[in-house]
C-alpha cells in the first residue's frame, strides 16, 4: 500500500531571533502574569507572560538601552498598578546583549511603578527585539 503523500503542511510562525535578552532568575510568576517592560526614554508594553517569556520590538537600532520589568499584580495594570515584583533597572550598552538581573519583591515604598507608557513604542517599527525570560530557582 502506498501512502497518499500529504496535501497540506503546516503553517510556520513568522518569528525571529531575539537581538537582546534579559534574563531574571529567582522567580515563576506564573503564566497568567502580566509583565510591564519599561525602557527609559522609549516606552513600556504589557503583556501576558505565557510560557516564562515575554517580547518587547521596535526598540531603537543603536545606543544604551536602560530596561526595567515589573509584574503586576492579577487584574491590575493601569499606571500604579500594584507590583509582585521587579528586575532592574538594567542597561545593555555596547556589544552587551544578553544580561541577567535578580528579582526582588516590592512593596510600595522601594518599587515605585515604571512610567514609560507616556511614549508607547511603534511595534511594527524596524528595531532590535528584547526578550525577557523568567527562570524560577531550583
Amino acid at each position: 500500500m502506498v501512502a497518499a503523500p500529504l496535501l497540506w503542511g503546516c503553517a510556520v510562525e513568522d518569528w525571529r531571533n531575539a537581538d537582546l535578552q534579559l534574563e531574571i532568575a529567582g522567580v515563576d510568576p506564573g503564566t497568567q502574569a502580566i509583565v510591564r517592560t519599561c525602557v527609559d526614554g522609549v516606552g513600556s508594553r504589557d503583556a501576558a507572560l505565557g510560557a516564562g517569556r515575554v517580547a518587547f520590538p521596535g526598540l531603537p537600532t543603536d545606543g544604551d538601552l536602560t530596561v526595567t520589568v515589573d509584574v503586576l499584580e492579577t487584574a491590575d495594570t493601569g499606571s500604579d498598578a500594584t507590583r509582585s515584583g521587579r528586575a532592574g533597572p538594567i542597561t545593555f550598552s555596547g556589544d552587551v546583549i544578553v544580561q541577567q538581573a535578580a528579582w526582588t519583591a516590592c512593596d510600595d515604598a522601594d518599587c515605585p511603578p515604571c512610567r514609560e507608557a507616556a511614549a508607547p513604542v511603534d511595534t511594527g517599527a524596524a528595531g532590535r527585539l528584547l526578550a525577557v525570560r523568567f527562570l524560577a530557582a531550583e
